[in-house]
């Protein structure tokens, strides 16, 4: 791996996981309960953590990343910072909206050119950022094992602590892969559409679970994704280098039919037309990681799988907090529209 692809690699996947990894440490927060304070506590410091070093490689990233990374809606998405408004709002927990913004402006280059001053700030970057997945996995790792003792209650399912585990500890692989200049063979990519087969997967499973029993058909339709893919686990486990391509375009189909599915859930949820207990941001969450699946398939097998019209576009921004917060709960019911909810 030479230094262009170093500097190329280290940037897109801190900032794709930076932001994944701050937002894993505000939805515990949010689970918590407030006899935990500690552990509230350290949440909330490990979501500072991560914003720090956000915020360290956007600026690192002006004119050190392609504009084909940029246009993938895997780092942000035209909705990120609505649903970062809205999620502050109704948490009370306050977003630096302000680092979505500077990740909005980056400038791209098609042609980056490695110089020793910011191969050398990569890797401290890179070094840094091990450090700190490396104590937010032990964190994780006690947080499950409190939940699964009994001893801490949280919102969040264990199946998702442990999925959310497993995203931390699959950053620190791929940072360890990149500090040793490990190039991309057949077995890494085989095994990286496993891992993402078996993010999807448990992605439809907690969608399926937070959506209210009324939504019965996007739950048939969460719970559909969930066994489609553990189909697809299956045949790519059974990948040879020869039919490899195959079950890649078949990865990339079913992934792009989820993404559109999740597009759907986070423009419903903006819009307060779904009724779950899905966070604003945790839509959004989700939607950028399918794309960043999508984007690395298209590294493998060369094509382009998101569409056209997902190209990153800056959009008005759909969230007016100033005339949401004119609604007063306790005198304004009647202004609200209740939806009729069957089960």
């Amino acid at each position: 791996m030479n230094n262009q692809q170093y500097i190329l690699d280290s940037i897109r996947l801190n900032l794709f996981f930076s932001r994944i990894m701050k937002e894993h440490a505000l939805f515990i927060e949010l689970a918590l309960t407030n006899n935990v304070e500690r552990l509230k506590k350290e949440a909330a410091t490990y979501r500072h953590q991560f914003e720090e070093l956000l915020n360290e490689v956007t600026k690192l990233a002006n004119g050190n990343i392609d504009n084909t990374s940029l246009n993938a809606n895997m780092f942000t998405t035209p909705y990120t910072l609505s649903t970062e408004k809205l999620t502050e709002y109704f948490t009370g927990i306050p977003i630096d909206t302000e680092l979505t913004k500077q990740e909005l402006s980056i400038v791209s280059s098609d042609d980056v050119q490695p110089s020793t001053n910011t191969t050398s700030k990569v890797e401290e970057i890179n070094d840094k950022a091990k450090d700190l997945v490396t104590q937010f996995i032990q964190y994780k790792t006690n947080l499950l094992a409190y939940v699964l003792d009994g001893r801490v209650f949280t919102s969040l399912y264990p199946n998702l602590i442990n999925h959310i585990l497993d995203e931390a500890k699959y950053y620190y692989q791929q940072l360890s892969n990149i500090q040793d200049r490990l190039l991309t063979d057949f077995s890494n990519i085989k095994n990286n559409q496993l891992y993402f087969n078996e993010f999807m997967e448990g992605h439809a499973k907690t969608i399926r679970g937070l959506l209210d029993p009324s939504e019965q058909q996007k739950i048939n339709n969460a719970n559909e994704f969930a066994q489609k893919y553990a189909e697809l686990i299956k045949k790519t486990a059974e990948a040879t280098p020869e039919s490899i391509d195959v079950i890649t375009n078949d990865n990339a189909t079913l992934t792009n039919n989820f993404k559109d599915f999740k597009t759907d859930g986070v423009k419903l949820i903006l819009d307060n037309n779904l009724l779950s207990i899905i966070i604003p941001l945790l839509a959004d969450h989700l939607l950028r990681e399918a794309n960043y699946y999508l984007y690395n398939l298209s590294k493998v097998h060369g094509d382009t799988f998101t569409r056209e019209d997902d190209i990153r576009e800056i959009v008005e921004d759909v969230f007016d907090e100033n005339s949401f917060r004119n609604i007063d709960v306790k005198t304004d019911s009647q202004q609200i529209t209740k939806k009729t909810i069957v089960l």
